[in-house]
């Protein structure tokens, strides 16, 4: 007995253990991207604020049965677009900011026709807020954006996307923000916007409800201090920054995805050892 136990641990002994499997450590993309985003948010005060406001007016509608029943009811009899607002979920940012938008926009006509007539001070505020041309420059902007950003997180959660492709993806994202600034996404929020706003005399309507412009300039002694920020100058900043961040997230994995996608296209110059180091280092490199 004793002799076939010995003979069972020299068997086992014998059985060779399988190689560690190679391990290529890759930080998510599409994280990279909801903390580039969320760093705009950050750091551009009016993006801030305004998202802010959306979603103090998504809990205004969100948190009372009643409104919502009775902002339905107002859309149902004047036949107007009212689209459910999303309740406040700030884990899946992207998500959650492009839902937002997209309602407040979709059901603009019917939240202002029901703020216009609820006679409650944080209504009053929702309104003023909603009735600001440059608020609405801004979050048609913003929309857009996150549109375009959308798709991208979408295109890099597809099973057919890998490392390899990172470096191309994140490529046309940042031509595709960067577009913005000299024109507005076809078919796009901004150009819906635009082809909407009928001008006056009296100034700027939305489907013949007026749009505040807010005033720039103080009293006459500050009359060449700007004490509000034109809505081109926030899109420019919001495009700049973007561009950066990402850059600057996805920009620590240079070296490495070159390597791969050389490897991957089979490319004369590539650097065997440099592929071997990124993909498979805990492994022993082959021998002749």
């Amino acid at each position: 007995m004793l002799q076939n136990e010995r003979s069972k641990s020299s068997a086992s002994s014998d059985v060779k253990k399988p190689a560690p499997a190679p391990l290529l450590k890759v930080w998510c993309a599409v994280h990279r991207c909801q903390l580039a985003l969320q760093s705009v948010s950050n750091t551009v005060v009016e993006v801030k604020f305004c998202f802010q406001s959306l979603a103090s007016i998504s809990s205004f509608f969100y948190s009372s049965a009643v409104r919502t029943r009775e902002v339905k009811k107002l859309a149902t009899e004047r036949n107007l677009v009212y689209v459910n607002l999303p309740s406040v979920f700030e884990v899946r940012w992207t998500e959650f900011s492009y839902s937002l938008l997209s309602a407040v926009l979709r059901s603009w006509f019917a939240i202002v026709s029901y703020l216009t007539e609820y006679n409650d001070s944080a209504a009053a505020g929702h309104l003023q807020f909603l009735t600001s041309e440059a608020n609405m420059k801004l979050m048609t902007f913003l929309a857009d954006v996150l549109f375009c950003f959308s798709r991208f997180q979408q295109h890099l959660q597809k099973d057919s996307c890998t490392v390899v492709d990172l470096h191309e993806a994140v490529g046309k994202i940042r031509t595709s923000i960067g577009a913005l600034k000299s024109a507005p996404l076809l078919a796009g929020w901004q150009e819906a916007l635009q082809d909407s706003v009928t001008e006056s005399e009296e100034g700027h309507y939305l489907r013949g409800i007026k749009l505040k412009s807010s005033v720039r300039r103080r009293q006459k002694h500050h009359l060449f201090v700007t004490d509000k920020r034109d809505c081109g100058a926030i899109c420019n900043e919001v495009v700049d920054s973007l561009d950066e961040f990402l850059l600057q997230r996805f920009s620590i994995d240079d070296v490495m995805i070159s390597n791969l996608v050389s490897f991957a296209h089979f490319h004369a110059n590539v650097d065997l050892r440099a592929v071997h180091q990124a993909v498979a280092s805990d492994l022993d490199r082959w021998r002749r």
